[in-house]
């Protein structure tokens, strides 16, 4: 038989019987390649996502706030939850202020449009922001600040009235602060706030679009703001308001009795705006023009039936129309209608027409002027001379300042007791004495400035 020899070839393994070498291709490894990125990018993408979603919809950031001010000994915070795209929930706020009075806060609960929408688009949507109670120590009155430099020119930058603090939107839907008493250790002040409601508030592109809705009910306040058809000739695009409240007498223990309040608000559509406030059931109009004009009209007012004042005298039966304009030189200008009146005990005053003039950075204003013709006490057979009367009104304490003028006589015991009581100063009891005493005193603020004897003769 014929022997026959056959190739050392498998074929499927080749003729060393190994599979075969694949053959390289440069497509092969860009696919590697290509396999890796897109694992990277989906990788990033997730870790993105997971983060976007831990710090827009967890816990999480709100988890570090909180243990950032806890780690702070004058803060405490308990029940703690929400998210920054939303909003958040507080069950109790305990904090200290710099004197170490401790204040507290329940029950807050801000929910809102989230910090993405408000940095990206400029919109701050406060759909509910409440609290349930609390207690807050308030400071005293006078607590010692520098006061404010009047004489400081706006620089127009950010933050200004109108421009929505850089906002193009602002709306809210109900602020509402509830059960919360306000107090002062060291005065004794304390006050229960059953209700302070802001609602349905919204300001679009510079332009206040609605005022809102307010209700406050306090021990010593309460208010209403409501929607008015007040202004019959209101242009299109305007609103009106009407705020109508009381401030209790027990408000401060200068107060004396309740002072009943109404005010008509109109904005139109440029943000100007027009106030009609009637005060002590119409004693007192006040009337504030868009172009910064106001208007005052005095019936029968009388200070010192509201106000317990132990400054010295203060005018009574006020009664005249006096207006009032801001000049762009800074100078505030007042116009006293003819026809104008006051009286100081027993004495009417007639205010003549006058225009004053108040410097921008005066101390006080030029006085009010006034005369009268003073009968002489009983037995006193003396002519009855003219009186004038001068009504300061200084930026601070005592605020009004009298001062009569007879002749050459100013300022003297004897000429207030005649104009007033019509009695000698001796004849008169101790707090008429005392009330006189006190107004010659606050005559000295005036008399510094002007360089004159406020008391020549007692």
């Amino acid at each position: 038989m014929a022997d026959f020899d056959f190739p050392n070839d498998d074929p499927l393994n080749g003729p060393s019987g190994q599979p075969p070498k694949p053959k390289s291709s440069g497509w092969s490894c860009l696919g590697c390649l290509f396999a890796i990125f897109v694992g990277g990018v989906l990788m990033v993408v997730a870790g993105l996502g997971l983060g976007y979603y831990v710090l827009f919809h967890t816990s999480f950031p709100l988890r570090q706030i909180e243990a950032l001010l806890e780690s702070d000994p004058d803060f405490r915070v308990e029940g703690l939850t929400g998210s920054i795209s939303s909003g958040f929930h507080v069950d109790e706020l305990h904090f200290t202020d710099d004197a170490g009075h401790e204040q507290q806060l329940e029950q807050i609960d801000f929910e809102f449009n989230g910090l993405l929408d408000l940095m990206s688009e400029g919109r701050l949507v406060i759909d509910r922001f409440t609290i349930g109670g609390g207690r807050l120590h308030v400071a005293p009155g006078d607590d010692g600040a520098d006061p404010p430099d009047r004489d400081r020119v706006d620089d127009g930058g950010a933050g200004q009235p109108g421009d929505g603090g850089g906002l193009k939107e602002v709306r809210i839907g109900l602020v509402q602060f509830q059960n919360l008493t306000l107090y002062n250790d060291e005065t004794g002040f304390e006050c229960e706030i059953r209700e302070v409601s802001f609602r349905d508030f919204h300001y679009l592109d510079g332009r206040l679009q609605n005022l809102g809705d307010v209700v406050v009910d306090a021990d010593h306040l309460e208010l209403t703001v409501e929607s008015s058809d007040h202004f019959a000739d209101a242009p299109p695009g305007s609103f009106g308001r009407r705020i109508e409240g009381v401030v209790d007498e027990t408000m401060h223990e200068m107060v004396l009795e309740d002072l009943p309040f109404e005010v008509e608000l109109l904005v139109v559509e440029d943000g100007r705006t027009t106030v009609e406030a009637r005060l002590w059931d119409g004693a007192l109009l006040v009337d504030l023009e868009p172009e910064g004009g106001q208007r005052t009209t005095f019936d029968d007012f009388g200070y010192e039936r509201y106000l317990a004042w132990d400054h010295g005298l203060l005018p009574t039966a006020v009664t005249g129309v006096m207006t009032g304009t801001d000049e762009e030189s800074g100078d505030e200008v007042m116009e006293i209608e003819p026809g104008a009146s006051f009286a100081l005990g027993r004495t009417t005053f007639a205010v003549t027409s006058q225009r004053l003039v108040k410097e921008r950075g005066a101390e006080f204003g030029p006085p009010v002027v006034a005369t009268s013709v003073v009968d002489r006490p009983e037995g006193d057979a003396g002519e009855n001379p003219v009186v004038e009367c001068r009504v300061h009104s200084l930026e601070e304490k005592p605020y009004l300042v009298v001062e009569l003028l007879r002749g050459e006589e100013r300022n003297t015991r004897a000429l207030f007791a005649e104009t007033v009581h019509g009695k000698p100063f001796a004849d008169l009891d101790a707090s008429q004495q005392a009330r006189i005493d006190a107004t010659i005193e606050a005559t000295k603020a005036v008399a510094d400035v002007e360089g004159v004897d406020a008391v020549p003769n007692q």
